[in-house]
């Protein structure tokens, strides 16, 4: 620590010219050897320096002999004196005129591989622009040379251009040529090339790296001869263009591709590189070309695929291929350059196919289907033939066997077949149909729950038409055609090659399906097939299916039209023979016309098999339909909202909704046929079980032929003759009407389960009649109709490894289908209204969810839909008996009034349970026997008027020995008569009270307010018919009745209770299921006392008494009761007790004592009384006994109160007179 101190001490010590001194020299001895540097700092070569006059050699030396530092030196001239620069050249010149200039390396390094690049010598182009005019090398590499790095600085591209060879590397170096960020333009603009290389024994690589455009107008862009070589670094971008060839020699040590032409491409047409999907890159590779150039190369990735476009099309080479890649460290060379061809078929030729293939990559016998083009080379392949066999093609090796066979196709994504991108502008969109009847497709194609959209269809000879044309032993599954524009895509019109084979079919999927499948497809485009003169079978997913195939879980929204001759259309398919179609729905419109012959059209199939066999009929199952289905023919037609016409087919649970019309304008042995679900049966081969038809829009048999057949199920059986075809448990809605003509009409015939026009079936029972093929259950392929009425929709299904259905989810509905709401399509049965001329007794009953009425004793039961109603001025006489009730139902009156005679106008009997609801004021009388006779469980909901007119004290507006309440929500029903109006020896849900007036309500009734005393619920208003009325209350409440007039004139009524005793408030039963009963209700009115009056003869009793300021009223009564007592200031009551002894008083007393009983207002009276007549002698005591609670009357001077004691539920008041005054 003393050393430290010490030194601390010697360095304070310093003197200020002794530390400045020391500075000094240290800033001396930083600063020296910069400035000598800075003073030797060498400088670029400029080449637009008028110094320049000859020659220039550029040389990388020793500086000295025996030096070991190198450095860059320039001559001018054979004779000129090297001078040093910094190895960098800089400037402009456009007219070079000094030869080439010759570039050597002096220092040897030994690097054969190429490891050690930075320590080549550097010599840098700044922003270069050199241009030499003659016939002549620009850059000369001289001769055994050491290696150099030749790299292009600054922030704008250098450019050497000449018109000889621009970099001339003959014998000379191993040269590294870096374009950096800016880039470097090699142009030879002569005959000559851009870049020249050869050697023999000595080495000559060129390694390319950085930005580096190369371009030889004539020659090659990069010439390599003997044993010279080139490479690239794995970030440079070089572009290289020739008029001869980009690349010479295949001496390339890193992965380059190259596309030649067979001419020049013309002027100022961009050639752009992209991805192997047609994007471009980043950052985009392009050539602008000219009348010169038809080769052009670029650096690539390895295994990476790239595509050439020009402008916006896109090229293959002279063998189809369109996607370019390098797949080893070399040069790969595609020639004959050319666009691609113009149609599908020849563009699925130029498909890239492969394990990473671009557009079908293949795993073993899966093919993954990436893009249009993909799709066209499955159709190509197909088409052709193309299996494992042929060999020596481009994909030859990924060949399957023949038509896909144990192979799978698979969508990888979504597939567009609008004309596709880089396509000349002549290609013809027309699709061309995956396999033929003669090369067929019989692989699994797996849609993988894709779409495929904007397929064009217009023109094509094949007589199988679809996505596919012809499916052998095929399954097409998971996959949805759709239009991808508003205009429809699939509409063929023209066949330009025709045959002796008139007949043709047409499916988005598939024209024609042999022992095939097609699952859970969907179709949204328009189909149309109109071509004159020939077969048109048209479906929204095939044309035709044949030989044991299965359309399953499909679905068809676009419309179908077919016109042609003959013709046949279907919304899922046009013609079906042995085969089956399960679970599949059609909501769009189905059109046939046939101007020459016949025409079918059916909302699932246009017909099925017409010429096939007894023994293994078609199936059509658990399928519906929605559109518009109709036909039209000069000869015969027949449309059916599931099916046209069929011979051998089993038809069951299936529904349609569609108007079915039938046009036929042919001979007299042509006939028009129409039907809610098959339009035409040809033979007792058919089973037609568990359908519903809901076409409410109408089924229709029109046209000039006179055999027009119609029915809500079919449109014939076998002719109409013996009706031998099986028909069973088949329902059609009562909306439907049969047009036969010009005459529409619902049916009147033939209306049974067994029968062309089916059983009717309404909204509240439909459920139950197709309960055995909708609801819950893995068996059951339809949904229950939903909480919200809509009709049953397709379960989604589960399939086996086979394609085989297995089970129905309950969890998932196959997707697209609509909701429409079953009240759309079903009526209610009609209401049940009440007739006014006769009185007979109508028995009501409900079983199974059905309301039926039976009228007198041998009527014939009818169903009604619940609903009893009247219109709103008539009066029935008859009398209603609910007989027999399931389910706890409403039964609802509209507008209902019965005035009955000699019996109950509504009887419920025992067993019975429901509730009757008014939905417009009912009104039940009776007279003769009581109204209303419940033996049962009734509940009245809404507003009912209950009266009873007859005279007897028997005749009840209810009689109740069964279990009655009313809904208290709703305006609830009132009961009104002259006498007892609630008989009850059962239950009475609710709390009534019923009163009887003294007198009559008058011919409009009068208004009744049921008041509650505590203000806890609303009013109870009803209106008042006669003495009595009885109206629901809230148990243990407390009422005051008003007659009310207006809104501003009502009166508070008064009566007497069970006991006789009068009452202005009016307590409800304490708990419900009973009846309080009050009677002589009437106003209460107030009676005003002036002057004296006695009680008996002043008409006080039980009203309301006004004693006025001069009125004394005199209790000369026993028993004397007022309802309510006021008494106005210096009023008097004198009463014939206490009260009377107090008024015959004259003396005064010193103490006086009351203790009157608690139960009234004696006590006040009595204390009023002696203060007013001041019978207490001044200072005197008056002491008053009193409920705790009670408050006692302040009393004027001389009187006050002087002091209360309480002794628990007692209070003790003293009162004192205050003493006379003295002067």
């Amino acid at each position: 620590m003393n050393e430290f101190y010490l030194s601390r001490k010697i360095s304070a010590r310093l003197s200020l010219r002794a530390a400045a001194r020391m500075f000094c020299i240290l800033a001396l001895a930083l600063w020296g050897p910069a400035m000598a540097g800075a003073q030797a700092q060498t400088q670029p070569l400029d080449v637009s320096s008028t110094s320049i006059t000859d020659k220039l050699t550029l040389t990388y030396k020793l500086k000295t002999a025996g030096s070991t530092d190198y450095a860059w030196f320039y001559k001018v001239g054979t004779n000129g004196t090297d001078t040093e620069f910094s190895g960098t050249l800089t400037g402009t010149n456009n007219d070079w005129k000094h030869g080439s200039i010759d570039i050597k390396s002096e220092k040897a390094i030994n690097d054969p591989y190429h490891t050690m690049l930075d320590s080549y010598p550097i010599l840098q182009l700044d922003e270069l622009n050199l241009t030499y005019n003659a016939n002549d090398s620009l850059l000369y590499m001289v001769e055994e040379g050491g290696p150099l790095y030749i790299r292009a600085t600054g922030s704008s591209a250098s450019t050497l251009k000449c018109q000889g060879v621009v970099i001339y590397n003959y014998k000379g170096c191993d040269l590294l040529l870096d374009g950096g960020a800016a880039g470097l333009n090699i142009l030879g603009k002569g005959d000559s090339n851009g870049i020249h290389l050869y050697a023999s024994n000595h080495s000559v690589d060129l390694i390319l790296k950085g930005k580096i455009d190369i371009v030889a107008d004539k020659g090659y862009a990069v010439s390599i001869g003997n044993l010279a070589s080139l490479s690239a670094a794995e970030d440079v971008k070089i572009t290289a263009s020739g008029g001869e060839k980009a690349i010479l020699n295949s001496n390339v040590h890193s992965p380059f591709l190259e596309w030649r032409f067979g001419s020049a491409l013309g002027s100022d047409k961009t050639l752009e590189i992209k991805d192997a999907n047609g994007n471009s890159l980043d950052p985009a590779i392009k050539f602008t070309t000219n009348d010169k150039n038809k080769s052009f190369a670029i650096n690539v990735v390895k295994g990476t695929g790239y595509t050439i476009w020009l402008s916006d099309e896109q090229l293959m080479d002279e063998n189809k291929r369109t996607v370019f890649r390098a797949t080893e460290k070399k040069l790969s060379v595609s020639s004959n350059m050319q666009t691609l061809p113009t149609d599908w078929i020849g563009y699925g030729e130029t498909a890239d196919v492969g394990t990473d293939g671009v557009d079908v990559s293949v795993d073993a016998n899966t093919y993954t289907v990436k893009t249009p083009r993909g799709l066209a080379w499955i159709a190509w392949v197909t088409n052709n033939g193309k299996t494992t066999a042929d060999t020596n093609e481009t994909y030859s090796s990924y060949y399957p066997s023949a038509g896909f066979s144990g192979s799978t196709v698979t969508l990888a994504d979504d597939i567009s077949l609008a004309t596709p991108k880089g396509v000349t502008a002549d290609f013809k969109n027309n699709w061309v149909p995956i396999g033929t009847s003669g090369k067929s497709f019989q692989g699994t194609f797996d849609g993988n729950g894709k779409s495929i959209t904007g397929m064009t269809i217009s023109s094509t000879s094949v007589h199988h038409v679809g996505l596919f044309g012809y499916l052998y032993g095929a399954t097409v599954k998971d996959l949805t055609m759709a239009d991808e524009r508003d205009t429809q895509t699939i509409n063929w019109e023209t066949i330009p090659t025709s045959s002796d084979n008139n007949n043709y079919y047409l499916g988005s999927v598939a024209g024609w399906v042999k022992s095939g499948k097609i699952i859970n497809c969907h179709n949204k485009c328009a189909v149309s097939f109109s071509v004159s003169g020939k077969a048109g079978n048209v479906g929204g997913i095939a044309g035709m299916i044949a030989e044991n195939s299965v359309l399953s879980t499909c679905s068809n929204s676009g419309a179908i039209t077919v016109d042609g001759s003959p013709v046949m259309g279907g919304g899922i398919a046009g013609e079906s023979a042995q085969s089956s179609i399960v679970s599949c729905f059609n909501t769009g419109d189905v059109s046939a016309t046939s101007n020459t012959n016949t025409a079918y059209a059916g909302g699932i199939v246009g017909d099925s098999d017409l010429n096939g066999d007894s023994n293994t009929p078609s199936h059509i199952s658990y399928c519906y339909s929605t559109g518009k289905i109709t036909a039209k023919a000069s000869s015969t037609s027949t449309s059916g909202g599931i099916v046209g016409g069929a011979q051998h087919v089993v038809l069951e649970s299936c529904f349609a909704t569609g108007t079915v019309s039938a046009e036929s304008s042919g001979s007299s042995s042509n006939a028009a046929y129409a039907g809610g679900i098959i339009g035409w049966i040809w033979s007792n081969k058919i089973t037609v079980k568990d359908c519903l038809a809901l076409n409410t829009e109408g089924v229709k048999a029109i046209g000039s032929v006179s055999k027009k057949h119609v029915g809500r199920i079919a449109g014939n059986n076998i002719g109409n003759d013996n009706g031998t075809v099986p028909l069973s448990n088949n329902y059609a809605s009562t909306k439907i009407q049969l047009t036969v003509g010009n005459t529409t009409a619902a049916p009147t015939t033939d209306i049974a389960a067994d029968a062309i026009n089916g059983a009717s079936t309404y909204l509240d029972d439909v459920a139950t009649n197709i309960a055995t093929w909708t609801g819950s259950g893995i068996k059951k392929a339809f949904t229950a109709i939903d909480a919200n009425g809509n009709l049953p929709q397709l379960k989604a299904a589960e399939y086996d490894a086979d394609g085989q259905l297995t089970m129905y989810s309950d969890n998932a509905v196959i997707p697209g289908q609509p909701s429409k709401l079953t009240s759309d399509y079903l009526a209610l049965p009609d209401p049940l209204s009440l007739p006014t001329g006769d009185t007979d007794l109508i028995t009501l009953s409900r079983s199974d969810n059905k309301w039926s009425y039976t009228k007198g004793e041998s009527g014939t039961p009818a169903r009604f839909n619940g609903w009893i109603k009247m219109e709103a001025s008539s009066v029935s006489s008859n009398k209603l008996m609910v007989a027999t009730v399931t389910g706890n139902p409403t039964l609802t009156f509209e507008r209902v009034t019965i005035n009955a005679t000699g019996g109950a106008a509504l009887t419920v009997n025992e067993g019975c349970e429901l509730t009757i609801a008014s939905d417009a004021d009912s009104k039940l009388s009776a007279s003769g026997a009581s109204t209303l006779i419940n033996k049962g469980t009734l509940r009245l909901s809404g507003d009912f008027r209950i009266e009873n007119a007859g005279s007897s004290e028997t005749d009840y507006c209810l009689d109740n020995s069964g279990t009655f309440s009313v809904d208290p929500e709703k305006t609830p029903a009132t009961f009104h008569c002259a006498h007892t109006a609630i008989h009850n020896t059962g239950t009475l849900t609710n709390a009534w009270m019923e009163c009887r007036f003294a007198a009559e309500a008058g011919q409009s009734g009068a208004k009744i307010a049921f008041a509650p005393l505590d203000g806890s619920s609303q009013s109870i208003d009803a209106m008042r018919y006669d003495k009595t009325l009885a109206a629901i209350v809230t148990a243990g409440e407390t009422y005051q009745l008003w007659a009310v007039a207006s809104a501003d004139a009502r009166t508070r009524q008064k009566g007497l209770d069970s006991g006789g005793t009068a009452i202005t408030r009016f307590p409800a039963p304490a708990t419900d299921n009973a009846v309080a009963v009050f009677t002589d209700v009437n106003d209460l009115k107030t009676v005003e006392i002036s002057g004296d009056k006695a009680f008996s003869t002043a008409g006080c009793a039980n009203e309301e008494v006004l004693v006025k300021s001069d009125g004394v009223l005199t209790v000369d009564a026993d028993n004397a009761a007022v309802l309510n007592l006021t008494l106005e200031e210096g009023a008097q009551v004198v009463c014939g007790d206490s009260m009377a002894y107090l008024n015959a008083l004259r003396e005064k007393f010193d103490l006086i004592f009351l203790d009157p009983p608690y139960a009234d207002d004696l006590l006040e009276r009595a204390v009023a009384h002696i203060a007013r007549f001041d019978i207490l002698a001044p200072d005197g005591i008056m002491i008053a006994e009193s409920p705790a609670e009670k408050e006692l009357p302040k009393l004027s001077a001389p009187y006050r109160v002087a002091r209360e004691y309480r002794y628990g539920r007692i209070k003790v008041t003293l009162y004192r007179r205050d003493g006379e005054e003295t002067t």
